[in-house]
């Protein structure tokens, strides 16, 4: 099975989403060990590492997948064995 192209939309909205979980994360560990757990960035932490997240994974995704078929176009697919 080889992958040829990968949906430079779907693999984007997918991206995104593990970037807000990691922003989400991030932030959660930010705030129980950062160096200022209770100090007034909290709020700005908690919107804003999961809105950077959603928008760098967004944009890294599509690259990502523009590039993937760019090349896969000339060399091949990711070729996987799947078992059934």
């Amino acid at each position: 099975m080889v992958i040829k192209r990968i949906s430079i939309s779907k693999f984007a909205i997918f991206a995104a989403c593990l970037g807000v979980t990691w922003g989400i994360i991030a932030t959660a560990l930010n705030l129980l060990f950062g160096p200022y757990p209770a100090a007034g960035v909290s709020g700005t932490l908690l919107l804003g590492l999961p809105v950077i997240g959603v928008f760098a994974g967004f944009f890294a995704g599509a690259l990502f997948a523009s590039v993937y078929n760019l090349i896969a176009r000339f060399i091949g697919g990711i070729e996987i064995e799947v078992e059934r």
